[in-house]
């Protein structure tokens, strides 16, 4: 599991006691002490369905995608029950869209965007996001990045990490 890339003096991202999925199995930490489930590897049918199980026993919905392939597609998360927090690191989506399925609970939201052009237009359509750490590496640029921004009204904490903006005037 990869920490934080900034140091955060506000201790808005503690953390987490996951309990780890791959292969559609448990491999790691205890079910009884999570606060947050980890799915690392690829989002296969089992380990979808082990990791709504999970979920639905936490108060607070926290998931983590570890995924060493760099899951292209985000669109099982339209599956798991709504989330309050999210974690993706290393992902190649092109598509953040499937976003909206936890609009009404999503407070905080940690994507770390790899290589193509995304759009991030999704980010200003979650009323609750409070917390937001967007990291881009790779090639491409992030898109509508200040307007998706500014529509995010009930933010208060925001890490842009290798993220240009054209223009903060959003």
């Amino acid at each position: 599991m990869t920490g934080q890339h900034y140091r955060d003096t506000t201790g808005a991202y503690g953390r987490p006691q996951p309990v780890n999925v791959r292969d559609g199995r448990i491999v790691g930490g205890r079910r009884s002490r999570a606060t947050t489930v980890a799915l690392d590897g690829p989002a296969t049918p089992a380990s979808v369905a082990l990791v709504a199980e999970l979920l639905s026993s936490l108060t607070r919905k926290r998931l983590m995608i570890t995924t060493n392939n760099k899951e292209p597609n985000l669109d099982f998360l339209a599956s798991l029950p709504p989330l309050h927090a999210l974690t993706v690191l290393r992902t190649d989506t092109r598509d953040l869209g499937v976003l909206a399925e936890h609009s009404d609970a999503l407070e905080e939201l940690h994507l770390e965007l790899g290589r193509g052009s995304v759009a991030v237009e999704p980010l200003g359509a979650l009323p609750h996001l409070r917390r937001l750490y967007l990291r881009k590496t790779g090639s491409g640029s992030v898109k509508a990045a200040p307007e998706a921004l500014a529509e995010a009204t009930a933010l208060e904490h925001l890490v842009l990490h290798s993220i240009t903006l054209p223009s903060l005037a959003p």
